[in-house]
């Protein structure tokens, strides 16, 4: 498995419909998922992320550092075992996610709309209003927490179901079911809650020399 598999989680690369308990409609699960999700204006945490495959097998483990402001705002850091940034910024043109490969000594330039749609990332960073424009919601009860089940509107979605865990205070848990049969969980640690974070997190630069892939052809933001 490699640095793709991680990237693929986060733009859409972080679902078959799961059955609501007795008395729980979708739409009480969509309105409590949104308010969760709404209490969150900033969020900060180290993350851990393990990739299973469809017999159970690990096949990649991954950590780093993750801040998310809202609207839109939101900084995916891969300390280990591929280096790797995915920031979103916003300039002159329009919102835009710079992927940088320090190793591969490379930036991928996308327009943000184009790469969060439908994602575990537009679910964090986005508008929790929208969310049932892209997913259909259930709400299961969890000896883990209070679980949301998110499954795409979409049938061409690469993801088959998404879960949300929420402990008492804050997200602690996201797993990914993709189209292939294979789990992604990620699992935040230290959060910090509705702090106010630096700007300069939410600005790149892009390094002298770098290969530059623009999907969107304004190199000028940054």
């Amino acid at each position: 498995m490699t640095r793709l598999l991680i990237r693929m989680v986060m733009l859409g690369l972080v679902m078959a419909a799961a059955m609501l308990p007795a008395g729980v409609r979708a739409d009480e699960a969509s309105v409590a998922l949104g308010e969760r999700l709404a209490a969150i204006h900033q969020f900060e945490a180290r993350f851990t992320q393990t990739v299973f495959g469809s017999r159970g097998e690990v096949l990649q483990d991954a950590d780093g550092r993750l801040a998310i402001e809202r609207p839109q705002r939101f900084r995916w850091e891969v300390d280990a075992p591929y280096p790797q940034l995915i920031v979103t910024v916003s300039g002159p043109e329009g919102e835009r996610i710079y992927i940088h490969d320090p190793d591969l000594d490379q930036v991928t330039i996308r327009s943000l709309d184009d790469s969060l749609t439908g994602t575990p990332a537009m679910i964090l960073a986005g508008d929790p209003n929208q969310i049932t424009t892209q997913f259909e919601v259930s709400r299961q009860d969890s000896d883990d927490g209070d679980q949301f089940v998110l499954t795409p509107r979409d049938e061409r979605s690469l993801y088959g179901r998404l879960h949300l865990i929420f402990g008492d205070e804050h997200l602690e848990r996201i797993e990914i079911l993709d189209s292939f049969g294979q789990m992604t969980q990620v699992s935040f640690s230290d959060v910090t809650l509705n702090e106010p974070i630096d700007p300069a997190r939410f600005s790149f630069e892009i390094p002298a020399g770098a290969e530059v892939i623009d999907d969107v052809g304004d190199t000028a933001i940054h």
